[in-house]
């Protein structure tokens, strides 16, 4: 499962909730004869240390409390913590439905490393092309692995982006010949179904060949030198090349749906209440062990002190029982 948010964002939440709360116990309590109190007159507006603790911690979950600062500074500074918190809250809120119902698309292969390096797919080429004699002949070890395989070889391109349309292979062609099967497939079907990796290679030229001495050689180099400084290629260009497009730059994937919430989206929060939980159950263990010999030490006084409150009671109050003489 992808990480929502970076350790570090977490490390930075954490150490501020950690922070906030001595400042503001120190500016609640400590400085209370260097800075005038909005309540002087009551003696219970302090608020303790663990209260303001749990106070701002709730702040993250959108929860309120009972927290009065009894000074400007810290109600400044209590400010300033729920918009941080706000922020936190928004910005977390919103990664997490973007995360969960917004499709990642994540482009698996750029290179032919990355096609050679992964199992996933295969790769097939045009037979008896100038690709076929590179993989053939090149000494480069990832040239030599994309041509060892005799059955990437295909003799049409049609059968190349066939098996590019089955999603079990990637078809090596040349990118002129690429922008138009994608434009004309995006045509066809409406749907981007497929695309071009960024990374380009064995960039070739193209040219005409001339008999040796021809007297238009010159003329031929002068003329497309002219058209190419006048821009006249790149015209042509923009004018018969398929135009740019959402299928072309990879901005979006018409084919990939929102995926539906699966458990494993949800892992990292059943793993932190389960963390809680067992937290809270060993803080209540813990006050039990702490509170149970104090608690029952002040039982047994506290029966004693009655039972000695009551037998002084009864010798301080006598009751004399005479009998009744009536006339």
């Amino acid at each position: 499962m992808m990480m929502i948010c970076l350790f570090q964002v977490w490390v930075a939440v954490l150490l501020t909730l950690l922070l906030i709360a001595p400042v503001m116990s120190f500016l609640d309590h400590f400085a209370e004869h260097l800075i005038p109190k909005l309540y002087p007159h009551r003696p219970d507006a302090k608020v303790r240390y663990f209260s303001i603790q749990w106070y701002m911690f709730g702040g993250l979950l959108s929860q309120g409390g009972q927290v009065i600062p009894t000074n400007t500074s810290s109600r400044v500074l209590l400010g300033v913590w729920w918009l941080m918190a706000i922020t936190i809250i928004a910005s977390y809120t919103g990664t997490l439905i973007a995360f969960l119902t917004v499709p990642t698309v994540t482009d698996k292969i750029n290179s032919l490393e990355d096609l050679t390096s992964q199992t996933e797919l295969r790769w097939r080429f045009r037979r008896d092309t100038a690709h076929d004699s590179l993989f053939s002949t090149s000494q480069s070890e990832i040239y030599r692995k994309i041509g060892a395989d005799p059955s990437s070889r295909v003799a049409s391109d049609d059968e190349g982006i066939a098996g590019v349309l089955s999603g079990r292979y990637a078809y090596i062609k040349e990118k002129s010949y690429l922008d138009f099967v994608l434009d004309d497939d995006f045509r066809t079907t409406r749907q981007c179904r497929l695309k071009i990796a960024r990374e380009e290679f064995f960039t070739a030229g193209f040219g005409w060949i001339l008999e040796t001495g021809s007297p238009v050689r010159d003329l031929f180099n002068w003329e497309f030198l002219r058209m190419s400084e006048s821009g006249l290629f790149s015209r042509w260009r923009s004018e018969y090349w398929p135009k740019p497009s959402n299928c072309s730059t990879g901005a979006i994937f018409t084919d990939v749906t929102t995926k539906p919430l699966v458990l494993e989206d949800i892992v990292s929060s059943l793993i932190l209440y389960l963390m809680g939980t067992l937290l809270a159950l060993l803080v209540f263990l813990l006050e039990r062990l702490v509170r149970i010999g104090p608690g029952r030490q002040r039982e047994e006084t506290e029966k004693r002190r009655r039972g000695k409150a009551a037998e002084a009671g009864r010798w301080a109050h006598p009751h004399t029982v005479r009998r009744w003489h009536g006339r």
